[in-house]
């Protein structure tokens, strides 16, 4: 299971390829502390440190283009992605189209 760096206890040791990075809130650099890990089977205090870059990247649309519903949608999205790792990394708005028909007089 994966869980963020800075959620550790302190004196949690954290490795990355064989080598170790630091301890939590002592000597490790503020920098690893938004990277996400993996407890090393066999040892309480050592993690090792996964890749920050591995996301990939998606797409998808919220609904209720704008106002209270699309804020709340957006809302729980977020919550939801949040449980996973993932984050935003931005929202392209969309203007809406709109298709309508005017009465015309008739030349008749």
């Amino acid at each position: 299971m994966k869980i963020k760096i800075s959620e550790l206890p302190e004196g949690m040791i954290i490795w990355k390829n064989g080598n170790i990075l630091g301890i939590t809130k002592a000597t490790l650099p503020d920098e690893y502390y938004d990277y996400y890990c993996t407890k090393i089977i066999g040892n309480d205090f050592d993690y090792e440190i996964k890749d920050k870059n591995k996301y990939k990247t998606k797409y998808t649309t919220i609904s209720g283009y704008c106002g209270k519903n699309y804020e709340e949608n957006l809302r729980q999205f977020r919550k939801e992605l949040k449980k996973k790792g993932g984050y935003i990394d931005g929202i392209v708005t969309i203007s809406s189209i709109v298709l309508y028909r005017e009465k015309v007089e008739s030349d008749d």
